[in-house]
């Protein structure tokens, strides 16, 4: 599943603390940004930060795999993927060689909702930078051959994804979660839709795509004014290469319970997926479910690793977490088990779900929760170019900037009522899918006393 965005949740001390609610405080205060839109439609942002002699662009793109058709999943990678290796006036040496000659870097990926191209260099070479920048965003060759290769790269990963059980566990639970949605596609895509994929697929994608009114860039770094004119004067040159794309329709997500085995012979352990719809990013109650994911299974002292880890010894690792995406994303429960154990696993995982439904938590629980949230927001926003890469997110899901600003004190506001009344609300025992890949010869029948299970056979 996707990791979650913005505030990256580590590690999770239930520290003693007062029965009384507690309030954290912070001395945390956001960097100052400058925010235009450009002629051309492209918004931009600018960091200022003169420690160190560096510069960097960072381009968010609004596009993904959320758009993509499953017969061409990974396409959106693959894309993005391809991005440097060629432009009308350099073939894919001569752009690494140009970039290694200015000592900087360019990197571009995509994911579920967003895709990201950046590049970074020293101060001195920033005009050198942002030309290349600019050529390989502007003119991309996408030429065949490199397109063939890159796929064979891509088909490549895909099948060491298949033979490594968490991944592919994670990928057959997002099929069974997500259904029709596009979020079930594997984000390289399988064998079969990249294997179908063609030069004029990746052109249209792009075209579609990959324009000044889809993005938003960030400048970060040691800059003065003339160079932000420079780079304004630059990337608003660019522009559309065709009609935008239009968002397609997607289909909406049952809420159905589900077991499923996905078998394999021989498999020493068993992994364990359980979990539900989550909340779209934009909800108001995101924030409130986010922390209590974290009681649950945010990290090493949460409920569910105190109990099925530490107490019953059923596993070495087990965590919850809650998607941050553009649709309805995953709540999620992530272990793994002996095989004798799996059922064992499986049952006490959702005897703990049930009572933490209908119980909810404690003020002891809430107020360990908030200090951590708020004693590890800044980590988050450290650096200028971590902020960038926040303030980007941010843009993408429609989420003004005050989230950052005023985030402890909304942390602070949520008393244990507004929690447990989220929990009661969203989380639901009844609704949970679960997906185990593991050899049924093994615990096939250990696992009837948890219920039916559908039989998969694993690719």
């Amino acid at each position: 599943m996707m990791k979650p965005l913005l505030v990256g949740i580590s590690a999770f001390l239930l520290i003693s603390c007062a029965s009384s609610p507690k309030t954290v405080t912070s001395g945390f205060q956001l960097r100052e940004f400058t925010e235009e839109r450009l002629p051309n439609g492209l918004t931009f942002l600018v960091i200022r930060d003169p420690s160190l002699p560096r510069v960097s662009l960072q381009m968010m793109v609004k596009t993904g795999g959320i758009y993509e058709s499953k017969d061409r999943a990974g396409l959106s990678a693959l894309t993005f993927g391809v991005l440097d290796q060629g432009t009308k006036k350099k073939k894919a040496l001569q752009i690494a060689d140009a970039f290694a000659q200015i000592g900087s870097e360019f990197g571009a990926q995509s994911g579920d909702d967003m895709s990201f191209i950046s590049a970074s260099g020293i101060s001195p070479n920033r005009s050198e930078l942002l030309k290349l920048f600019y050529e390989v965003i502007s003119e991309p060759a996408f030429d065949t051959a490199e397109i063939e290769r890159r796929k064979s790269q891509q088909m490549a990963a895909i099948q060491k994804a298949l033979d490594q059980p968490q991944s592919y566990t994670d990928q057959v639970y997002e099929e069974a979660l997500f259904e029709n949605h596009p979020y079930a596609n594997p984000k390289l895509g399988t064998q079969e839709s990249v294997k179908a994929i063609r030069r004029a697929d990746v052109v249209k994608w792009y075209q579609e795509w990959v324009q000044p009114a889809n993005a938003v860039v960030a400048l970060v770094g040691q800059v003065d004014d003339a160079y932000v004119s420079e780079v304004k004067s630059t990337l608003g040159q660019w522009r559309a290469q065709g009609a935008a794309g239009k968002e397609p329709t997607r289909p909406t997500v049952g809420t159905t319970p589900l077991k499923r085995l996905v078998t394999k012979k021989d498999l020493k352990q068993t992994q364990v997926r359980i979990g539900q719809l989550g909340l779209q990013r934009t909800d108001e109650d995101f924030l409130k479910i986010r922390m209590g994911a974290l009681i649950l299974g945010g990290a090493f002292a949460s409920r569910l690793n105190q109990h099925i880890r530490d107490d019953l010894g059923l596993t070495y690792s087990i965590y919850s977490a809650s998607d941050a995406r553009l649709d309805r994303g995953a709540f999620e429960i992530t272990t793994f088990t002996r095989n004798e154990k799996a059922a064992d696993t499986i049952r006490e995982t959702l005897k703990m779900v049930k009572d933490f439904a209908e119980k909810g938590v404690n003020q002891r629980e809430l107020d360990a929760a908030k200090a951590l949230m708020i004693g590890q927001f800044p980590s988050a926003l450290e650096t200028p170019d971590r902020l960038a890469y926040n303030l980007l997110v941010l843009r993408r899901y429609g989420i003004g900037d005050d989230y950052l600003r005023n985030f402890h004190q909304n942390v602070n506001a949520i008393t244990l009522g507004d929690l447990n009344s989220a929990i009661r609300k969203h989380v639901k025992p009844d609704q949970m899918r679960i997906v185990v890949y593991g050899d049924q010869a093994v615990i096939g029948e250990s696992l009837k006393s948890v219920g039916e299970f559908q039989i998969q056979q694993a690719k």
